[in-house]
């Protein structure tokens, strides 16, 4: 083994070692015990000196000393910190407990976990090439460089079906079953022989949701024995390629990526960072916003540029969306938590009409980061253009996703390197941007229909060119779509357009949908259905001419769907209304009433609404509903869809 390529797939500490689950190239598995060493921190509450003499002092602790680490929230200046390490971290738990306990230390940097920090600090990437030399492990390969082969991780991803459906209440039998592994289908039919399948490969990692998982388990219990880590692909929003490439990134196993948010993985690597310039992580020191005037708030507490579009059907627009525009400002501008309003800052700029300075006295933490991703994600994408290899694309839309959430989590109360006064900087600028490109767009003879958050929709021209005045503002953008029709439906309350719905036919012939309720997780599958068959519909005409005719019969989609509804002719099944509820409301909603008739909750909640009009959980494919109820939401997808009028 000593002279074979390896890749870290899991590592879980036990005792005083930690076992390492190693891959060789052939996907075979080995089991090491390594000697790894994790570090603990305390902030002294007492003299330094005499707190390491205690630390020493406890069985476990191997070695103790003092550094010197810069605090939060701005990282202006150095506390004292006491760094013990142990090969147990266990031991870590009941040093901090102890601490606590006796009031002489706070612990610090408990975050990310004690193996994730101890991997990174010895170098050792997980699914990233590795030589074991002696009683050493050597990574081959840098974990953020895109240009990298496969591990071979043997997975199978499991998917029960109903109706063409994937199966997402436990009350619900399905009709067929399908195992998939990287090559595609190795088994379709009955559940028995899909249980077969996963006994026989035995993966290293199961994908399925957490619906089909409990459904599987509750009549197979022993198939836990035949898989070592489960991921839930309904939740997770890459492929096996994406979840390959955040456990590199972030030195984190597969086995504790499941259930683990976005913000999760890329808050990790920025601790990871905050490590390097020794960057103190003190749990609940947040950075919180000065007093400001009303008029202060309504000025700079604003959000991305949204408009409220006029409704309407609009002919030949093209969709021009810059690349990563939050991260990029994020990174351009050097904005990170303590860089925004730093009082103890020598190098500062005044961001113009905002009342945030920026600090320049050094990188930002998250800028740094961003940064890298940034470069990262445009290093992935020149490599699909120049390889034509779909990996690639798999790899972005995972980078992808660490950057929408990089900017979301700045100004996340709880974010340990962000700050509202940082997210409020960023979209300062971000409106400045997309005001200044409609400016130029419309000084050009083009008509800018809608704004959203980093696209336009622009009429009245060609859109190569749209897209050159669009970058005139200094940021990379892309022309996103062109369509031959794009339709804003009208906000009941309102009678504006609504800001985040539209959808349209692409130059291509395809449907683009955002927003409305056929794309909605939520909205009943047979609401879905009728409202996905009539736009689709519409999708048929590519002239005026043509829609009008195509208008009516998307009209009749629905009327035949609300007769069906009335006549009681849709299966039960089709109607529940689902719910991801990680915690309870403070108010009582239809899923939590129909939560309470359950004994015991084992994932999303699915609810229909009885004869009644009380909720009630789904238990039976042919259980008794509303039509009322019903029909009065088929309408809500109804008005969606333009009025056969709108075309002259």
């Amino acid at each position: 083994m000593n002279n074979n390529i390896l890749y870290l797939f899991d590592a879980v500490p036990s005792g005083k070692y930690t076992l390492f689950k190693l891959l060789d190239r052939d996907g075979r598995v080995y089991v090491v015990p390594i000697s790894l060493l994790y570090r603990g921190y305390l902030m002294p509450r007492i003299d330094p000196d005499v707190l390491l003499e205690n630390v020493e002092l406890i069985n476990g602790v191997e070695k103790v000393w003092v550094e010197n680490w810069y605090k939060p929230p701005y990282f202006s200046s150095e506390t004292e910190v006491v760094v013990y390490e142990t090969r147990d971290p266990r031991i870590i738990s009941t040093v901090n407990n102890w601490a606590i306990r006796k009031a002489i230390g706070v612990p610090v940097n408990t975050f990310p976990e004690p193996l994730i920090e101890a991997l990174w600090r010895n170098k050792i990437p997980v699914l990233t090439p590795l030589k074991k030399y002696g009683d050493r492990i050597v990574a081959l390969e840098n974990p953020f460089d895109p240009e990298y082969s496969e591990p071979p991780i043997k997975y199978l991803i499991l998917r029960l079906f109903r109706g063409g459906y994937r199966l997402y209440s436990e009350a619900i039998d399905p009709e067929k079953v399908v195992v998939e592994d990287n090559e595609g289908i190795v088994y379709e039919g009955g559940l028995d022989g899909a249980v077969e399948t996963i006994r026989e490969h035995k993966p290293l990692i199961l994908y399925t949701s957490i619906v089909e998982k409990i459904y599987v388990e509750q009549r197979y219990s022993w198939i836990k024995k035949y898989y070592d880590v489960w991921i839930d692909d309904a939740e997770t929003l890459v492929d096996h390629t994406g979840i390959v490439y955040w456990s590199r990134l972030s030195y984190t196993p597969p086995r504790m990526l499941n259930y683990a948010t976005i913000g999760r993985i890329l808050t990790t690597i920025e601790a990871l960072e905050a490590r390097k310039h020794k960057y103190l992580i003190i749990n609940g020191f947040g950075r919180r916003e000065s007093w400001r005037s009303l008029r202060s708030l309504l000025e700079t507490d604003r959000g991305g540029l949204v408009y409220s579009p006029k409704p309407g059907l609009y002919w030949d627009i093209c969709q021009i969306d810059y690349n990563s525009l939050y991260p990029s400002i994020i990174a351009k501008y050097n904005i990170s938590g303590e860089t925004i309003d730093n009082p103890y800052c020598r190098n500062k700029y005044v961001v113009k009409n905002s009342p945030h300075i920026i600090c320049m006295d050094r990188r930002g933490l998250v800028s740094i980061v961003l940064d890298k991703l940034v470069r990262l994600r445009e290093k992935t994408k020149m490599l699909r253009a120049q390889t034509n290899n779909e990996v690639y694309s798999l790899r972005s839309k995972a980078l992808k996703w660490m950057l929408v959430s990089g900017f979301g989590y700045l100004g996340f109360k709880n974010s340990l390197f962000g700050s509202i006064m940082a997210h409020e900087t960023v979209t300062w600028y971000a409106r400045r941007i997309l005001r200044e490109a409609q400016w130029l767009l419309e000084k050009r003879g083009y008509k800018v229909v809608h704004v959203i958050i980093d696209s336009l929709f622009v009429q009245g021209g060609d859109c190569e060119k749209a897209l050159r005045i669009v970058e005139e503002t200094g940021m990379p953008a892309k022309i996103e779509a062109e369509y031959t029709w794009l339709y804003i439906p009208e906000t009941k309350n309102t009678g504006l357009g609504a800001a985040n719905k539209y959808y349209g036919r692409l130059a291509s012939g395809e449907m683009k949908i955002k927003g409305v309720m056929c794309v909605r997780k939520n909205t009943p599958i047979f609401i879905r259905e009728t409202q996905l068959e009539a736009i689709n519909k519409l999708g048929e005409a590519g002239k005026p001419e043509e829609l009008k005719e195509k208008l009516r019969e998307a009209h009749t989609v629905f009327q035949l769907a609300e007769q069906k509804l009335i006549n009681r002719e849709v299966e039960s099944w089709k109607l529940g209304i689902i719910v991801n509820a990680r915690k309870k409301p403070k108010h009582k909603t239809p899923w939590l009433k129909a939560s309470s008739m359950i004994r015991k909750y084992t994932g999303p909640i699915v609810y229909i609404i009885s004869p009644s009009g009380e909720p009630e959980p789904l238990i039976d494919t042919d259980q008794k509903y509303s039509a009322e109820y019903y029909v009065k939401l088929l309408h809500s997808a109804w008005e969606e869809i333009p009025s056969i009028d709108i075309i002259q």
